[in-house]
């Protein structure tokens, strides 16, 4: 069985890709101009599939919601906790999806059962119920959560983050005997030495990783450091998503033939 590939860098990422779409003899579907938007749409959707077939699973099995089934899946570099205060629990700016909580009561820990509204009201409301100083819940309201029973003034939430949006940043070769593409990792930078534009592998570095590049947009001031963002995930995970993108790349180099016979046809 051949070994599965495992990406670094966004680097080796779009390498990946570029072979693979080479090996299908697809031509330029992908090229450093668009690489962003597909890693976008790829990103987007092998996020939201990984959630989705995590929450399936959960129903299908009729188990409650927690952090360990995220910490289990790749999905487990964005699982986070919140400690809020006071009367207005303020929802995390980078909310993807609450998972729980606790609610922090005379200096202990108890559970804190995160419901949607129509569940939240029928519990709020049942007289027959849970006591609910003993088995306090909270749900979302606008910019905040909402708790009960309200004498409850810290609480801490487990919730899953959204992920960053990846930026593939690189320059090309200006010698005019080249269009080689150099991706430029988060740190690496452009310096302007005596009217040569050099690329650097950090602030510090002496020695130039590559001499005589250019950046497009052209940077309003050197040294112009690298806008790079890395995928937030495992090796095999990245490497999964570079599968996405050929995968959209080919379907796009396939939709593109079929228009390109139709209008041969239609000027036939």
């Amino acid at each position: 069985m051949a070994t599965k590939v495992v990406l670094g860098n966004l680097g080796d990422l779009y390498d990946y890709v570029a072979f693979v779409l080479n090996q299908e003899e697809l031509g330029e579907v992908v090229n450093a101009k668009n690489i962003n938007v597909l890693l976008y749409a790829a990103t987007q959707q092998f996020y939201r599939t990984e959630y989705e077939k995590v929450i399936k699973g959960l129903q299908i099995e009729g188990t409650p919601i927690g952090t360990k089934v995220f910490y289990d899946s790749p999905l487990a570099f964005f699982v986070k906790q919140a400690d809020l205060t006071s009367g207005t629990f303020t929802i995390p700016t980078d909310l993807f999806a609450t998972i729980g909580g606790t609610a922090v009561v005379n200096g202990l820990h108890q559970p804190l059962e995160f419901l949607n509204e129509e569940s939240f009201n029928r519990r709020r409301y049942n007289v027959m119920g849970q006591s609910l100083k003993r088995h306090p819940i909270f749900k979302e309201l606008g910019a905040n959560y909402v708790v009960v029973p309200s004498s409850i003034t810290e609480i801490v939430v487990d919730y899953l983050a959204e992920q960053n949006i990846p930026v593939f940043d690189y320059c090309q070769d200006n010698s005019g005997n080249s269009d080689d593409i150099y991706y430029m990792p988060v740190g690496y930078e452009i310096r302007n030495d005596s009217g040569t534009l050099n690329l650097y592998a950090n602030s510090t570095d002496a020695t130039p990783v590559q001499t005589d590049v250019v950046h497009f947009p052209t940077p309003p001031s050197y040294p112009y450091v690298s806008q790079s963002v890395e995928l937030q995930y495992k090796g095999v995970d990245k490497t999964r998503i570079a599968d996405m993108i050929v995968s959209m790349a080919a379907e796009r180099s396939r939709e593109l033939n079929l228009t390109q016979i139709e209008e041969q046809r239609s000027e036939a």
